[in-house]
């Protein structure tokens, strides 16, 4: 991601982990350390959200997701897919 939205997330990470709460912060496939999937229909969104519930599934923890620029659409469209936890 551009600019300082790492540092952003790592501060609320920290403040969240404080009220001990388990973070935990995603790179979404294509960005970071994730893996990088050859073709643009391997980055659908519909693709990257199944991810997010994987991840989701395999912790078994209660959630709250906050998000911003790209992961507000994930979420969105999690929250509405999903269903309760």
């Amino acid at each position: 991601m551009g600019g300082n939205w790492w540092l952003i997330d790592r501060c609320l990470c920290i403040v969240i982990g404080c009220c001990c709460c388990r973070t935990v912060a995603v790179d979404l496939r294509g960005y970071g350390d994730s893996d990088k999937p050859t073709g643009i229909h391997e980055y659908v969104l519909d693709k990257v959200v199944d991810d997010v519930n994987q991840l989701i599934t395999e912790l078994g923890l209660f959630i709250v997701v906050f998000s911003h620029v790209l992961g507000t659409n994930i979420s969105v469209l999690l929250g509405s897919t999903v269903g309760d936890f």
